[in-house]
């Protein structure tokens, strides 16, 4: 089992060095559309260049509009304005952009750059003249394109990189506690990212360029982050896609840069359960598979890998729904599956040699059949023979007696008692032969109980005036039953006998019949030394001798109960006992009045 269990382990542990990442990813995009919404902070909103801005204007807005655009968009007072737009690339003559760059500088505008200069490349944030002096800040675009998934698709968040902090994590800083450690952090690559808590397209508050700069409609932007795209789907470029969507149109930049704000500001971002979680959840389930296999039948331990792996899901799931955290399954998954098919062939190696050992000792039984049954043949011929003569001998030895002094015939009526014995053992045990090996067929014949009782008493009486035992019969009249009167008489016969044996000497013995419920009922009662209750359980097993029995020295097989149940059970009928110790024994027989 210790072998059983490393292997298992070892085949968790190897699994969970690899991350599996398209998998992953697909499966943690089904949670992402599965989980409720998460709440928004209230402080963003987006104001893109549309559709409706273009065709309002019949062309891009340029760096006239633009100057209207930002001198409209002041009187709204709002707090921090956000630009994706590149200003450099906006047509304009170079007044124009001049004063778009002035008015730039006292609104105090962010630039979301798309990269993360490293130290002392400081310039490469810096915008063209005359836009230098606009606050440029590190807010890039990402996409699972040459790592992770490859699949295109956002789903992570650059917080910080070469000792640089995004404009995410800078703005962030202004709403929360800033000594609170960002949720999900993780290191890769000499940066810092977490998980976007992404929420579905069109959560944050979208307003038209061209409703601004017409001053349009009444708009609340006062004392929000109002960030500034584009969303005319002319270019790609300007999309992402994401859990929600693969569409290339799926999200624009500025409500890309507006979920990873929030994620930041409420820091909701998405944990990824560290490795030795994953191990430890993988090999869990290894374990749980691993003693499937090797103790439930395969029908029960199919079902159990579907349970478990919805147990997976499950779990997965409301971790991710209601804590953002992010279980790995597919390392568990794949696992059940190895340890599955890993160790059913191991299973069917086990069950094929234990089949082999099981032909082995089923040969050998057979064989000790086959010398039992010799056996029992020996005693039928070789041994009864004998026992026949000396019973006869013994007769005749007693009927001419004249010889014999006292002693002598003493002697002699202890061997035909002694021989009495034998012959009465082995014929119980020949009986028990026969319905071990061939069964017992029934003859059914109409008799009356009553009249086997009768004879019974009176065969048996000799054996009662021995001990001066009073036999006393107590019928009910009843009608003729279909039994075979050769194992009813067998089976009654044994029920009066050990009344006899066991009973004291001067005692009286019971015997009744009635019908009770469309039953004959049959019962003997003694006044002999009783059975205690921790025996009563045991008495109609095969050669079961109380232990009262064996210290008075009572003669007898441990066959005569057990043979008698059986015969009556045949019958569709049963035997029970009720018995106190030195208060005697009831034996009551059953027999239904129609078998079938």
């Amino acid at each position: 089992m210790a072998m059983r269990i490393c292997c298992a382990i070892s085949i968790s542990f190897i699994l969970t060095q690899y991350e599996f990442y398209a998998a992953e990813a697909f499966l943690y995009d089904i949670r992402f559309r599965l989980k409720p919404t998460s709440p928004t902070s209230n402080l963003i909103v987006t104001v893109n260049v549309d559709e409706k801005t273009l065709g309002a204007l019949d062309r891009k807005p340029v760096v006239s509009d633009h100057i209207q655009f930002l001198k409209r968009l002041k009187s709204y007072n709002p707090r921090y304005l956000i630009y994706t737009i590149d200003p450099s690339k906006l047509d304009g003559t170079n007044k124009e952009r001049e004063q778009l760059a002035r008015l730039g500088e006292s609104l105090n505008i962010i630039y979301a750059a798309n990269n993360f200069p490293k130290k002392g490349l400081d310039k490469e944030l810096e915008l063209p003249y005359p836009y230098k002096k606009w606050n440029s800040m590190p807010g890039p675009k990402t996409r699972e394109e040459f790592i992770f998934a490859k699949d295109l698709i956002t789903r992570r968040m650059v917080v910080s990189a070469f000792g640089r902090p995004s404009l995410h994590k800078v703005l962030s800083q202004k709403y929360r506690n800033k000594n609170e450690p960002i949720k999900g952090l993780y290191e890769f690559e000499g940066s810092q990212q977490t998980f976007i808590d992404f929420k579905p397209t069109g959560t944050y508050p979208e307003f038209s360029f061209y409703d601004v700069l017409e001053s349009k409609n009444k708009l609340f932007l006062q004392d929000k982050i109002v960030i500034v795209g584009l969303n005319e789907r002319n270019s790609t470029s300007h999309y992402i896609k994401t859990p929600f969507s693969k569409s290339m149109f799926a999200m624009p930049i500025s409500e890309m840069q507006a979920n990873m704000l929030d994620t930041l500001i409420l820091n909701s971002g998405i944990t990824k359960a560290p490795k030795w979680v994953n191990f430890l959840v993988t090999c869990t389930f290894s374990l749980i598979i691993l003693f499937v296999i090797l103790r439930v039948r395969p029908i029960k331990g199919l079902a159990t890998i579907i349970a478990l792996t919805m147990s997976l899901g499950l779990i997965a799931y409301l971790a991710f729904a209601f804590f953002n955290y992010s279980l790995h399954m597919v390392q568990p998954l794949i696992t059940m599956f190895a340890c599955y098919y890993f160790f059913i062939p191991y299973r069917l190696i086990i069950e094929s040699r234990e089949k082999w050992e099981f032909q082995k000792k089923n040969k050998l039984l057979m064989q000790v059949e086959e010398m039992k049954n010799n056996f029992m043949r020996m005693m039928s011929h070789d041994l009864k023979t004998p026992l026949a003569r000396i019973q006869g001998m013994s007769d005749i030895t007693l009927t001419d007696a004249g010889g014999l002094s006292e002693r002598q015939k003493n002697a002699v009526l202890s061997i035909k008692d002694s021989s009495q014995e034998l012959s009465e053992l082995i014929t119980s045990i020949l009986d028990l032969g026969r319905v071990e090996n061939q069964g017992v067929k029934l003859h059914l014949q109409s008799r009356d109980i009553n009249s086997i009782i009768n004879k019974l008493v009176s065969k048996l009486d000799y054996l009662a005036q021995k001990k001066n035992i009073t036999l006393i019969t107590e019928l009910d009249p009843l009608f003729s039953l279909k039994i075979d009167e050769h194992l009813i008489k067998q089976a009654l016969t044994n029920l009066i006998e050990n009344a006899i044996k066991y009973s004291p000497e001067n005692s009286k013995v019971l015997i009744t019949s009635e019908e009770v419920d469309n039953e004959i009922q049959v019962q003997v009662s003694d006044q002999g030394i009783g059975i205690g209750k921790d025996e009563l359980e045991h008495v109609f097993e095969k050669f079961y001798r109380s232990k009262d029995v064996t210290n008075k020295d009572i003669k007898g097989s441990g066959l005569g109960l057990y043979l008698s149940q059986y015969f009556v059970g045949l019958h569709n009928g049963d035997i029970s006992v009720e018995s106190q110790p030195n208060e005697g024994s009831t034996f009551t027989l059953s027999l239904p009045i129609d078998m079938n």
